[in-house]
């Protein structure tokens, strides 16, 4: 349930001034748009299509909600708001994070529910678990903790280039399982990029290869753990909110971790298939002294890499065993999330001893913590958080309305097998034109009721 799309994206600073000396260059990123990358003699051809797109989504929109007010069968108003939903998301008439409050009216309006019943399916403990993910986040890119991993990881390889290509691809595969993937591959990329203009340009295609195994291995990294997708998080979400039970930290890393290191290896074979052992550039010779320079450029471990080392791999440990710790010390009602934040708030108190300048909200300052806030909001990200709670009401609304359940029963009986491929296509296919998260949040309540009305087990479809 992974992907590279669905994380938030952090962009490269614009400089202040352009090469000619002019100030405008920030004004012209920010006023451009995606229209303005088409020929000169296509963009209104473009600009009129955007138009009467946006137009049809509306009316849609308009449509739909103004039958669902009329309608009287409850399963019909929670169809519609579904479609809704399903067009606002799809189309992106609104940005996902605004889209993400519709909701809360629509099924109040519809009289599905009322606003107190929806809201308490808003937060989930997977919506707090996600921050502590963030906050895991900051604070090892705030060190440089991953520079240092990535250091490490790469520098066991000597001078074989397929074994080179694994462990960077492994660098990537291990921080997107405990970051976001844009935000590991951020991490990674200037570190590899460095080592890239070492390597000939005559191996251009083994180049290439290496920057897209990257993005391979950290969408297949963020299939191991909870934290490591949004797609992952949201489905859990959907999973406790539907069944009433938490589904462990540990539990998911034991089935979800085999098949995404399979993945990984799998795609590092056809990648040395296709950019190092049929290559026609000849032999690539690498040179690892690049990584050696950046390695003593870090200097010796600062302490506070240290206490965030320690923080990481504690809280990983307790986080796999938590199950039975909590039974040992006779706490079973202790969640995933609430460790993890027992875990992350002494991080804001502990002191920082070495003297970091930062540049926040266009001030310098000092780090005072291991993490101040001042730093971890400029990384943390909210909206991430609405986009949650909006797929858990969507899914709470349409089964509460009686429409998953008629339209699990549309679906003719068919074997499991038959049943996981047509829903590994579909999926597949939907998540090419839509996002992750809409596609779970539109599918994940449908799929789980298809699958318990034939009598399957719906986790396995979740999955």
């Amino acid at each position: 349930m992974s992907s590279v799309n669905n994380s938030s994206l952090q962009l490269p600073l614009i400089p202040d001034r352009a090469e000619d000396g002019s100030s405008n260059q920030k004004e012209k990123v920010r006023t451009g748009s995606v229209i303005d990358s088409f020929a000169p003699e296509y963009r209104d051809l473009v600009r009129k299509g955007k138009s009467y797109f946006t137009s049809l989504s509306l009316f849609i929109v308009v449509v739909a909600f103004v039958v669902a007010i009329v309608v009287p069968a409850k399963a019909a108003k929670g169809g519609l708001c579904l479609l809704i939903m399903s067009v606002v998301w799809i189309t992106e008439l609104l940005p996902l994070s605004t889209s993400s409050l519709l909701p809360i009216f629509l099924f109040s309006f519809t009289n599905i529910m009322d606003a107190k019943q929806i809201s308490k399916v808003f937060w989930n403990a997977n919506t707090f678990l996600f921050s502590v993910g963030f906050l895991i986040s900051a604070a090892v890119q705030r060190w440089g903790l991953h520079k240092r991993l990535a250091m490490n990881i790469v520098l066991t390889t000597g001078s074989n280039v397929t074994v080179l290509l694994l462990m960077i691809m492994f660098a990537s595969w291990i921080m997107s399982m405990w970051m976001n993937n844009t935000a590991s591959i951020l991490c990674l990329l200037p570190v590899v990029k460095r080592f890239l203009r070492t390597v000939p340009e005559k191996h251009a295609n083994f180049k290439k290869g290496t920057l897209l195994a990257m993005a391979y291995a950290s969408s297949i990294g963020g299939m191991a753990t909870i934290v490591g997708s949004l797609t992952n998080g949201v489905a859990m979400g959907v999973f406790e909110n539907n069944f009433g039970t938490e589904f462990g930290f540990g539990e998911f890393l034991l089935i979800a971790l085999p098949f995404s290191l399979i993945m990984l290896f799998v795609a590092w074979i056809l990648t040395c298939i296709r950019h190092i052992w049929f290559s026609k550039s000849g032999t690539i010779e690498i040179d690892l002294e690049e990584f050696r320079n950046m390695r003593r450029e870090l200097g010796p471990m600062k302490r506070e890499e240290i206490i965030v080392s320690v923080y990481l791999f504690s809280l990983i440990g307790v986080w796999c065993f938590a199950r039975s710790i909590k039974l040992a010390l006779g706490l079973p009602f202790i969640e995933t999330a609430s460790i993890g934040m027992i875990f992350t708030f002494p991080l804001f108190f502990i002191p920082a001893t070495t003297r970091k300048l930062e540049k926040i909200e266009g001030k310098v300052v000092v780090a005072e913590n291991i993490l101040d806030w001042s730093y971890a909001k400029t990384v943390f990200k909210w909206e991430i958080l609405l986009i949650f709670g909006s797929g858990y009401m969507v899914a709470a609304g349409t089964m509460k309305s009686g429409f998953v359940d008629w339209a699990a029963h549309q679906i003719p009986e068919m074997p499991e097998l038959q049943l996981v491929i047509i829903v590994a296509i579909l999926i597949c296919f939907m998540t090419e034109v839509i996002s992750n998260m809409a596609c779970i949040n539109i599918f994940a309540p449908l799929i789980m009721q298809i699958a318990a009305i034939m009598g399957y087990d719906p986790l396995k479809f979740l999955f």
